[in-house]
């Protein structure tokens, strides 16, 4: 992958982390919550969009009350310190519907 979807991947993972210290800090349901979520998907669906090697798969171990998807490379990458990432954090279910259209998630969901 080239550089541009590296480091759209770490903005991704930077944004998962700072939206589960805003959940903590604010709640569920702040506008800062919300925002860094929503950001956050926005970025996953640009990543999906705009570079290959990127698919999507239903979680069927997510303990969550809601279906998610997880943002699967197809090559691992370094990501800083982080070492080596195979993702790109998981995606709600009905926000991949809201955001991508009914082709392209037929052509991303892989089982």
């Amino acid at each position: 992958m080239e550089n541009s979807g590296v480091e759209l991947i770490n903005r991704i993972i930077r944004f998962n982390h700072a939206w589960k210290l805003a959940q903590k800090q604010y709640g569920d349901s702040s506008p800062i919550t919300l925002s860094l979520r929503d950001q956050k998907a926005c970025l996953q669906a640009q990543l999906l969009r705009e570079h290959s090697g990127v698919y999507l798969v239903l979680d069927k171990d997510s303990e969550t009350e809601e279906p998610l998807y997880s943002v699967q490379l197809e090559t691992a990458i370094p990501i800083d310190s982080l070492g080596y990432r195979t993702d790109a954090e998981h995606l709600p279910v009905r926000i991949a519907e809201k955001l991508l259209s009914k082709k392209e998630l037929s052509v991303l969901i892989r089982e």
